[in-house]
């Protein structure tokens, strides 16, 4: 009888030693798994303010290296000379070609010369389909700012090829008496097309809030959240975007401890962000928190096994031990 109830305790033992010890590393873990994906997180958040750095002073040195172009080739005489005759036939092919040239050497997506109503009178353009020539572009703030006198500089999607790119521009002068305006654009798909290339995800926002760069092409000109009536009156009058896309995304966003996670449409990243002052842009890396919670289920997963695993085997050690003295003690009864 008493060998009996020894061997159910013995084997009650066996069954809830493990139950219980699987029990308390489930706890520890499901209690430390906050901490440890914390500490991915953060070394996600390191490694993406390094990759917003960088694309970020790639955009800078872009913007640097092509603001002052407009104003360099409206100092050229024969722009001057196509103004005050715009009608000239034996003159406009020269400076379509000068200005078509002018264009493939500075590696900007298109040069154009317009008059005081906004109207282009010569393009780098002028050989292709949709070239802008003819084309009127008064509603553009970058025309509007270069037409006073000053810099014009703006972003929106070309009404003529469709493109999304970055417009500066600069008047051409008659001594002291504005003439026309000189303007460049430069596409920015290659930034685009380089930020795919990474783990990560980057966005560049305007004052609005709208997305119009973007490593996925399907957030572009998404918004971070409804437009106000004023911001949406702007877009239309100057045709900056396509109405019909601006769609808020759903967005959560909090920040502890100096890490931000933001949630968009259900995705949930850890974002770096930083402002491009001089242009009211907000660049934004977002590094997807999924691989940070694999990367903690992991090592909390071997710590697990190590525990359990070390706990068998003292438990092994124990139950021998256990097992042997039981054995002198029969002896000993026996004897």
């Amino acid at each position: 009888m008493e060998e009996n109830l020894s061997h159910i305790q013995r084997l009650r033992r066996r069954i809830l030693g493990p139950a219980i010890a699987i029990a308390v590393i489930a706890g520890l873990a499901a209690t430390a798994f906050p901490m440890i994906e914390r500490i991915f997180l953060q070394r996600a958040s390191s490694a993406g303010e390094t990759t917003l750095r960088i694309a970020v002073e790639g955009l800078s040195s872009t913007l640097d290296r092509f603001e002052p172009l407009p104003k360099l080739i409206s100092e050229r005489p024969i722009l001057v000379e196509l103004l005050k005759d715009p009608t000239n036939e034996g003159l406009r092919p020269f400076v379509n070609e000068q200005l078509r040239l002018t264009g493939m050497s500075l590696g900007v997506s298109d040069v154009y010369l317009m008059d005081l109503g906004g109207t282009t009178i010569a393009a780098s353009s002028y050989r292709k389909e949709l070239s802008f020539v003819g084309r009127n572009f008064a509603f553009r703030p970058y025309f509007q700012q270069a037409v006073e006198g000053g810099l014009g500089r703006y972003f929106a999607m070309g009404t003529t090829s469709g493109e999304r790119g970055y417009f500066f521009a600069a008047p051409v002068l008659d001594k002291t008496r504005v003439l026309g305006v000189i303007a460049i654009k430069f596409a920015v798909n290659p930034f685009e097309e380089a930020w795919r290339g990474g783990p990560s995800d980057i966005i560049v926002t305007d004052l609005a809030g709208v997305i119009f760069m973007s490593s996925r092409p399907e957030w572009h000109f998404r918004t971070l959240g409804p437009l106000a009536g004023s911001d949406i009156a702007r877009i239309a009058e100057n045709r900056q975007y396509p109405l019909d896309r601006l769609i808020p995304l759903k967005v959560s966003q909090e920040t502890e401890q100096g890490l931000t996670r933001i949630a968009l449409d259900g995705e949930r990243f850890v974002a770096n962000e930083t402002r491009l002052n001089a242009v009211g842009w907000t660049v934004t890396h977002l590094s997807s928190t999924a691989p940070a919670r694999t990367q903690a289920a992991l090592t909390l997963l071997v710590a697990g096994l190590v525990l359990l695993l070390t706990w068998l085997g003292g438990r092994i050690i124990l139950d021998r031990r256990n097992r042997a003295r039981e054995r002198l003690e029969e002896q000993r009864r026996a004897n």
